[in-house]
């Protein structure tokens, strides 16, 4: 939380406290702030907001959720070549533990 970074707070010119209550208050219906809605806000508090800066959090944020959705995507890729390939070791096994078991039977 924001106790973890205390020089951002005292860069914005907030106390711990201060975050809480402006998260409780833009948090009105209970699902949650998304963070350049809160960086927004805390800019314009500090009045260093600037057009330049609403569209750098909007940009590094659409990025970060791309860039989530496509290691989404591969790691689903992933799993599902794991599975097969996990489900074809078990075959192998199950046949290796057959052919052993006739052997084992012709001893």
């Amino acid at each position: 939380g924001a106790s973890r970074h205390p020089d951002a707070l005292e860069l914005l010119g907030l106390s711990e406290s201060d975050l809480i209550l402006l998260h409780e208050a833009l948090d009105r219906d209970g699902d949650g702030v998304w963070i350049t809605e809160l960086m927004f806000v805390l800019l314009k508090m500090r009045r260093k907001f600037r057009i330049a800066d609403m569209l750098s959090i909007d940009y590094r944020t659409k990025v970060f959720v791309y860039d989530l959705l496509q290691l989404e995507r591969t790691s689903q890729n992933e799993l599902r070549l794991l599975h097969r390939n996990v489900e074809e070791v078990a075959r192998g096994a199950q046949e290796l533990h057959g052919g052993v078991k006739l052997l084992h039977e012709r001893l």
